[in-house]
């Protein structure tokens, strides 16, 4: 059964302190806790999204 699992979040731009807005979307075949999700991104709110984001690389995700 795959689970897909969407969430839009604010994060802000090291360099310029900017708000940056990300869409993202993870399907996978795991169960995910939402929570868990959530408390990465709240975690996350002041940096690149490449470093922050990388625990969603073993799934099939986006990015926007």
């Amino acid at each position: 059964m795959t689970n897909i699992y969407r969430l839009q979040f604010v994060s802000h731009c090291p360099n310029n302190r900017e708000p940056l807005i990300y869409a993202l979307e993870n399907e996978t075949d795991a169960m995910v806790h939402v929570e868990h999700i959530a408390t990465a991104a709240r975690v996350n709110e002041c940096s690149f999204h490449d470093p922050s984001l990388r625990w969603l690389a073993r799934d099939k995700q986006t990015l926007d």
